[in-house]
């Protein structure tokens, strides 16, 4: 076997000779015992007093979760004399407000997605399109997507509407 060592690099590092070594027997190194001892700290490591506390438990402070809602008090600027005295005024759990934009734009897709096979979603084409409209009118929601749902919720209408008038002519119902 050939390396880039010379043969005297190998004598001197027993590693480097059991690793050039074709042989199966063990080298020098692997007979030594390892020893493991721990030490003690040295003077400069404080020991702690109290245990460590886990992740996610108590460590007090807040009694109420940081996103409950707080009650707001008037306040008075210091050069201005007070009109009244300082009234605490009560926040009101208006709740999460409903999010039409989004239904109004699946109820649309979905209606649109029948519209193109059947005439029969015609019902789920009208509430896209009126759950948008009432978006629209909300000042919260998101104006493009509630847009997006009235546009493809009236496309879906358009389509039903064709599939039910061509059903009607080959049935003989109409004209």
């Amino acid at each position: 076997m050939t390396s880039a060592f010379g043969p005297d690099d190998a004598a001197a590092q027993p590693l480097l000779a059991a690793a050039l070594d074709p042989s199966p027997e063990k080298s020098p190194v692997d007979d030594r015992p390892v020893l493991a001892r721990v030490e003690s700290p040295s003077d400069d490591v404080v020991v702690p007093t109290q245990a460590a506390a886990l992740p996610g438990t108590h460590r007090g402070g807040f009694t109420r979760p940081p996103t409950a809602p707080v009650d707001v008090q008037e306040q008075v600027a210091e050069h201005e004399e007070p009109l009244a005295t300082t009234a605490t005024l009560p926040t009101t759990d208006a709740g999460a407000p409903a999010n039409f934009a989004t239904l109004s734009l699946g109820f649309a897709v979905v209606a649109l997605i029948v519209a193109i096979v059947v005439g029969w979603g015609f019902p789920i084409g009208v509430g896209a399109v009126v759950l948008g409209l009432m978006s629209l009118r909300g000042r919260v929601e998101s104006r493009p997507i509630a847009a997006w749902g009235v546009a493809l919720g009236a496309l879906s209408l358009v389509y039903s509407a064709g599939w039910l008038v061509y059903a009607g002519i080959r049935s003989g119902w109409l004209g």
